[in-house]
């Protein structure tokens, strides 16, 4: 019975050693702090040593306490009452019992899914219900009226307050918000820019003394993620498969969202193959034995990564402008006139001067623009201070923002990383599929490792340029100008998990 741990004098430990060296290393703990101790071994195996320790019971605290740090496992039913074999009859039974109610409740389910949709109808009523009462929960009322306050957008005032006049008896009224307001916002863009107002607010919605950044996102994420992808066929492959899950599967919500950003990303990516002469890698390449080349619109950058790297940086610089404009936009939108013209303006002569001495470009133009920027920087950076002395020191200090910029524009080199790394790949896949050489195996076998080394650097290096693209905006473009923290406006509506609400128009 293993309910029986001991005898008068001895206690029992049945379990079982991982290995012998744990063994041996329990026997030599008893040896030297409980010789009043024996084990013997039930049988031994690969999973390990099974057998039952015996010990002097004035010694249990002691053995128990080195068994567990020797890794002894107790035996699972140590101290249950029965025998094993009883335990074990008592188990198959219990198993049966269990059987039968699995094969009820699978019946049971299986006339469930007879009157599933009025299930799945019933809880989106019962939804929609819930969330009606937990708004009225809310509101201040009397035994005939109740009073309502929210926010809409401007345009929709109209609309709304006919359309309730219309219906119901109601009184309402309309006002702006005040100046230190916060009101949630709704951002309206064209299609195009739309598709990647999720990556906004994915950061943080813009907040209501910001301008909506998504315009001024949308076509640096379509260009820079497509450039670090930059393959016709990857391109192809991930627009092909967002169209699908778009238009046949109509997936919905944030899924939907982000299928129609990959979608627009993977026409750029497909742009900028043709671009870099890239289709698959080299695959056409390596079929035709290099008799047929797809050809590249600028310059392919595995010949070339220099010059893929002075360009990458160059955008950056064009990126960083952007974000610099922007904010200049909104000082100016404030009434800062000032500050956008002391505190911006000069790093635009400042970055352009340096980028033309380090291209050798214009003679001593650039040096002049440099001069120019950086004495505004040094009596205007520190305006604030009234010490003519700490002003001035304030301004040399905000020089120190020079390195922020070049530690900016140097982040942009990841996307001849990544541009390499998808090449790269991309080739070796091929490399690998066309081993065997043109014979019949060797096409099966191309064929399979194409599709499945193909679809795995798709995976990885869209991932990987979305990731970046987001990161080049997250950190290097919104620092320069947004910071977010605003709320979207999420009105009223039939929220529901099943079923699809749509409206028809009256014939």
């Amino acid at each position: 019975d293993l309910a029986d741990l001991s005898t008068h004098s001895v206690h029992f430990f049945p379990g079982s050693f991982d290995t012998a060296d744990q063994l041996d290393a329990f026997r030599s703990f008893v040896r030297d702090e409980a010789p009043e101790t024996d084990l013997e071994i039930i049988s031994e195996d690969e999973k390990g040593i099974r057998c039952i320790v015996y010990t002097w019971k004035p010694r249990e605290v002691l053995v128990r306490s080195g068994l567990r740090r020797l890794g002894f496992d107790l035996f699972p039913f140590h101290g249950h009452k029965g025998k094993p074999s009883e335990l074990h009859n008592d188990a198959q039974k219990q198993k049966n019992i269990y059987l039968k109610e699995l094969s009820a409740v699978e019946s049971k389910n299986r006339e469930s899914l007879a009157v599933l949709n009025d299930l799945e109808i019933l809880h989106d009523y019962c939804q929609i219900q819930l969330d009606r009462l937990q708004v009225m929960s809310g509101l201040p009322s009397t035994e005939y009226t109740f009073w309502l306050e929210g926010w809409v957008p401007a345009y929709l005032t109209d609309s709304i307050e006919q359309g309730l006049k219309s219906k119901f008896v109601v009184a309402t009224a309309k006002r702006p918000p005040a100046a230190d307001e916060s009101y949630p916002i709704m951002m309206n863009n064209n299609r195009f820019v739309r598709s990647y107002e999720v990556i906004v607010e994915m950061f943080s919605p813009p907040s209501t003394r910001e301008i909506d950044p998504s315009p001024l996102l949308a076509p640096f994420f379509f260009f820079f993620f497509g450039m670090m992808l930059s393959d016709v066929g990857y391109g192809i492959m991930m627009s092909s498969l967002c169209a699908f899950l778009l238009y046949k599967v109509k997936v919905s919500g944030e899924m939907a969202r982000m299928a129609r950003m990959l979608f627009m990303s993977g026409l750029a990516s497909a742009f900028w193959g043709i671009i870099f002469g890239g289709f698959f890698g080299d695959m056409l390449s390596v079929l035709s034995s290099d008799r047929i080349v797809f050809p590249s619109l600028w310059f392919n950058p595995m010949d070339d990564p220099t010059k893929l790297m002075i360009w990458s940086m160059i955008f950056g610089v064009l990126h960083i402008f952007a974000g610099m404009g922007a904010k200049a936009y909104m000082l100016i939108q404030y009434g800062q006139v000032k500050d956008a013209v002391l505190d911006i303006f000069p790093w635009y002569i400042l970055l352009s001067g340096l980028g033309l001495m380090i291209g050798g470009i214009g003679g001593q133009t650039g040096l002049y623009m440099v001069l120019l920027a950086v004495s505004v920087l040094v009596l205007f950076g520190g305006r604030t201070a009234k010490n003519p002395v700490l002003r001035v020191l304030k301004g040399i200090m905000s020089l120190y923002g020079i390195t922020g910029y070049f530690s900016d524009i140097l982040s942009y080199t990841r996307i001849l990383a990544l541009v390499l790394a998808t090449s790269v790949i991309a080739m070796v896949v091929n490399l690998l599929g066309f081993l065997l050489g043109p014979t019949p195996v060797g096409i099966m076998v191309f064929i399979f490792v194409a599709i499945f080394g193909h679809v795995l650097n798709l995976a990885l290096s869209a991932l990987s340029a979305y990731v970046h693209t987001s990161r080049l905006h997250f950190v290097e473009f919104f620092s320069k100008f947004y910071e977010g923290g605003g709320r979207m406006w999420q009105p009223l509506r039939l929220k529901t998990k099943y079923i699809d609400i749509g409206r028809e128009d009256a014939p």
